[in-house]
């Protein structure tokens, strides 16, 4: 779940319902706010309280809830600090699986995995996010050793977040713009990249970092290859995602490496432009650089159908599927920021 482009990896919430599993003796399939899981069979009741823990989480060791993870080996990975001090850290990194064919993400617990509060009047809430409690952190990968001599720092808070909240959270923004336009745009399996003119300066970001000028930067490559540095107007981002050969285990074993722009925002205006205008300005740029291409059955619904249905059309678009409004960002302060969502595919 993100809250203010902030993951909130373990939270407190509510089974919606339990399914049985195919050829299970011993599973079920619990769904918790949007997310399917395996859970051992009669442990867990509909409407019954929990705690959720969503994948790319790194659980401490030590814990029972989930040494069953201890198979799959250690994870480890420096922890930033407020005061941009590191600590290394270790633990199980929990990812998406298959049981019994069928994909299970994330993992579901008792309420007694919590310490139980000294205050007897305190409980806790639906909704809670209960990940330091729990001493859980979400896993990022190390900054390869070549990336990081380019590293200049971190991104300034004038560029865009480029995380996306996922289509298991987005009940809630479903229920409230299903009646919208909507487009959908391919998700890319890569690397995101943001590349700004900030008052004549060309930068460019990795996640979380910008990087400094380099010629054999894949980062930097379409500064150069679509002369960014004259072409690119002042006051504008372009974001991205780069993918294929050599990037992010590669998936679709593509031979050549491609960035496809996703997102253009402008800072004067501090807003993103809607999918047409962003392809627009992206071709009077250049006109060799690709924007991600539109999922078109998108296009024909009237309304936004259900969340089952749009994880289907997932399965047909490799990691997945972008959904946005089509006539422009809609921000909204009770979801906690923009409208938009990714569905990815639960098989990829």
């Amino acid at each position: 779940m993100l809250i203010n482009g902030k993951r909130q990896l373990s939270t407190v919430q509510v089974i919606e319902s339990i399914e049985p599993i195919e050829g299970s003796d011993f599973l079920e399939k619990a769904k918790v706010n949007g997310w399917y899981c395996a859970v051992r069979k009669n442990k867990f009741h509909t409407g019954q309280t929990v705690v959720f823990i969503e994948p790319d989480s790194l659980l401490p060791e030590e814990n029972p809830n989930w040494d069953f993870l201890a198979k799959n080996g250690i994870k480890k990975m420096n922890l930033e600090n407020i005061d941009g001090s590191l600590t290394p850290i270790q633990g199980y990194l929990l990812k998406p699986t298959k049981m019994c064919g069928q994909p299970s993400q994330g993992l579901v617990l008792d309420m007694d995995c919590l310490p139980q509060p000294k205050d007897i009047f305190f409980q806790y809430q639906i909704g809670q996010e209960v990940s330091s409690i729990l001493g859980i952190n979400l896993y990022e990968k190390p900054m390869p050793v070549e990336m990081a001599k380019y590293a200049l720092g971190h991104i300034p808070n004038w560029l865009p977040s480029t995380s996306i909240e996922r289509l298991q959270n987005a009940t809630r923004m479903l229920e409230k713009y299903s009646h919208i336009k909507w487009i959908g745009t391919q998700k890319q399996d890569g690397t995101a990249c943001s590349i700004s003119n900030f008052d004549g300066i060309v930068q460019v970001f990795q996640r979380k970092y910008e990087l400094r000028r380099n010629k054999n930067s894949m980062y930097w490559n379409p500064v150069f290859e679509y002369d960014l540095d004259n072409n690119l107007p002042k006051g504008f981002i372009i974001q991205g995602e780069i993918f294929g050969a050599g990037v992010d285990g590669n998936k679709l074993k593509s031979k050549i490496r491609k960035f496809q722009v996703y997102n253009v925002h402008n800072l004067n205006l501090q807003k993103n432009l809607p999918y047409h205008e962003a392809v627009e300005l992206i071709k009077s740029i250049n006109e060799n650089i690709e924007y991600v291409p539109l999922v078109p059955e998108v296009d024909e619904f009237n309304s936004l159908p259900s969340a089952d249905v749009l994880f289907k059309l997932a399965e047909k678009y490799g990691e997945g599927i972008v959904f946005q409004p089509k006539n422009g960002e809609i921000y909204d302060r009770e979801l906690s920021g923009l409208i938009k969502f990714k569905a990815i595919n639960p098989y990829w």
